[in-house]
């Protein structure tokens, strides 16, 4: 897998994360790699990859390159500094907690860091002994809670102090915090005046908002934070041209479930990109790389253009936006997904995966030409045999519904082979022109696989992604079932030997599936919602997500809560049912799944419940290595087990 790209301000070098598994340890672990941005010489790898080194980020004179990595303690990332001109990278600060974020100065001589402060003193107790000890006894500590946020999927409780704006010299010297108090900070970039810019919302009420803005703070800490933007609602990303310009993504305001409105591009506080129904970023799904968060707008060095994501109908590119207003130009595009891309110079660094493609590491110029490839991490999967793969759109209530099928390798024409139907997550996620890593494995195994994005769909128009909004289960299960059926006429599906699938919301549309029909032989429901009540209450997200979600507060509209609940139809289900779960899933809890297993357990259904312990709810992505294989076991072991003849 890679997990993140820089490109050297002058455009002529490619940095990149290249994660691999190592199955000794059941660990993942990266290692900084690089590549020159022409294609002139292999890429090489520039760090030893024993521990996670990240996010690399080069000097702007390009002959240094930064990054983090846990090489002294497993949970803390460090910051390093690499003399791309040769020795070993150098470790230049660590702070108690670790680096969550960093940026160089414009002059190179400097770092901004996010990083939250010392482990708080205990009065009671004597000095902890050491680091380590500071942290166990931190995590045992009795917590006062009186916010929403204080735990997160993939990594667990919070601590209670959020994180700060520091800064020290560009060989650590020097650290000093410059902001305080209770108000989350995302993002710390360097202004071209040599203040330092970050998303937080610094109002009375930003632990229950959605909103933030763009604050920037002078090296000395001295006056306040000082708000450069309006208020946006789930800005994602933001960047500062050498002119002074004030770039930002962040979600559209308007009618309807704020997490189905499209991220728009904001320039000065214009929306540059409201003409235009496409959301510059959505979670259009890839199971070869890390879940990738929305990467920064980056300007041209002349400020005309701001180059964003986009997407399209289950792809995810790059376009560039006229800063003054004007159509998006598409720079990389086709049918592809392309998450992770760094602008330098003239130069285009891109991670990109295509049905055919599990990864590459390319290099484009500035207008998408002469794009070249620097390194192909898998190139094991051009000796595999692949299923043949092709689009298989479905047409329902006036709907074209992007779709795809799966073919078994070696599968003979006409015959009729065992078949199954996948849901996505998200809800608002989307299937789309990525390597299906996860239905190739199946596809090798002699099934067919079928999926498709039915309304809730991100990568389409506002409008469709919103009709999910309030009708769970009820608005996309005919798209599930118009989608089974084409694969019955099709010819290729067997009707008596069919199942369906999904994860998170595709757990929970999954048993909303078999509570309302005994089509399929059999189902796996992964990681899913199934009572939307407790989910309010039990996820990290759900106290919001929930009620934005379905319209109304739990306590306002209770009937539809229990409506729009998939363990409502419990009763209904007798479908064979495996439930896959996580007791590290802190965005639909494990308790989720023990709703419905153990309610179908007691009437005497066939279920069975498979749990990861400590794992989040991407195992399949972020899991250990050797859980990952496991999961894949269960998932055929079910699915062979009623389904082949």
């Amino acid at each position: 897998m890679v997990g993140g790209v820089g490109t050297s301000p002058d455009g002529r070098q490619v940095a990149f994360t290249l994660i691999t598994q190592d199955a000794e340890e059941n660990q993942q672990r990266s290692a900084i790699w690089l590549a020159p941005a022409d294609g002139s010489a292999p890429a090489r790898q520039l760090t030893a990859g024993k521990r996670r080194d990240l996010h690399p980020l080069f000097s702007p004179d390009g002959g240094r390159l930064a990054f983090t990595s846990n090489r002294e303690k497993e949970w803390r990332q460090d910051l390093y500094v690499a003399d791309l001109r040769g020795g070993e990278p150098r470790q230049v600060l660590k702070t108690p907690r670790g680096v969550a974020d960093f940026d160089w100065s414009p002059d190179g001589t400097q770092f901004a860091i996010l990083a939250r402060p010392d482990w708080p003193a205990n009065p009671d107790r004597k000095a902890p002994k050491n680091e380590d000890q500071a942290r166990a006894r931190y995590q045992e500590r009795v917590r006062h809670l009186q916010h929403f946020r204080y735990r997160l999927d993939g990594a667990g409780p919070l601590d209670d102090e959020q994180p700060q704006v520091w800064v020290a010299g560009a060989d650590g010297s020097g650290l000093r915090m410059l902001t305080e108090g209770d108000f989350a900070i995302a993002r710390v970039r360097w202004t071209p005046d040599g203040r330092i810019a970050f998303l937080s919302n610094r109002e009375p009420d930003h632990w229950r908002s959605l909103k933030a803005a763009v604050y920037a703070v002078s090296p000395d800490g001295n006056p306040e934070p000082q708000r450069l933007t309006d208020f946006f609602t789930s800005a994602n990303a933001f960047a500062i041209s050498p002119q002074g310009r004030v770039a930002v993504i962040a979600g559209s305001d308007g009618p309807g479930s704020v997490y189905a409105r499209h991220q728009r591009l904001y320039v000065d506080g214009e929306c540059l990109t409201c003409g235009l129904d496409r959301s510059l970023w959505a979670g259009v799904l890839a199971d070869t790389h890390p879940t990738a968060e929305c990467p920064d707008p980056a300007w041209s060095a002349d400020g005309r253009w701001v180059y964003v994501p986009m997407t399209d109908r289950g792809t995810l590119g790059v376009s560039r936006v006229p800063a003054d207003g004007g159509e998006p130009q598409p720079v990389v595009g086709g049918h592809r997904v392309v998450s992770f891309w760094s602008l330098g110079g003239d130069t285009l660094g891109l991670v990109s995966t295509a049905q055919d493609q599990p990864l590459l590491v390319n290099a484009a110029a500035a207008d998408g030409s002469r794009e070249r490839t620097l390194y192909e991490p898998n190139p094991w999967v051009k000796e595999r045999g692949l299923g043949e793969i092709a689009a298989f759109d479905v047409e329902l209530n006036g709907d074209r519904v992007d779709a795809w099928r799966l073919l078994p390798p070696g599968r003979q024409a006409g015959s009729k082979v065992p078949t199954l139907v996948y849901i996505h997550g998200g809800p608002h996620a989307a299937y789309g022109w990525s390597f299906p890593f996860v239905f190739n494995i199946l596809a090798g195994a002699g099934y067919a696989v079928v999926f498709c994005n039915p309304p809730g769909s991100q990568s389409y128009s506002e409008e469709y992604a919103g009709r999910l909004t309030g009708s769970w289960g009820e608005t996309d299960f005919p798209y599930v079932m118009a989608l089974a059926d084409k694969a019955v006429a099709d010819g290729f599906a067997d009707p008596a030997r069919m199942g369906v699938a999904g994860a998170s919301y595709g757990g929970f549309a999954t048993l909303w599936t078999v509570g309302h029909t005994d089509r399929f032989r059999a189902a796996i429901s992964m990681r899913p919602v199934t009572d939307l009540n407790s989910f309010y209450g039990s996820s990290d997200i759900g106290w919001d997500f929930g009620a934005r979600s379905f319209g109304a507060e739990p306590w306002e509209e209770p009937e539809r809560f229990r409506r729009l609940s998939a363990v409502t139809y419990a009763d209904q289900i007798k479908t064979p049912l495996r439930i896959i779960g996580s007791s590290g899933d802190l965005r639909t809890p494990l308790e989720q799944a023990e709703q419905v297993y153990h309610r179908l357990l007691k009437m005497g259904r066939e279920v069975d419940l498979v749990v990861f312990h400590g794992e989040p709810h991407a195992v399949v992505v972020a899991g250990k290595p050797w859980n990952r294989v496991e999961h894949m076991r269960y998932v055929l072991d079910w699915w062979d087990r009623h389904l082949k003849a």
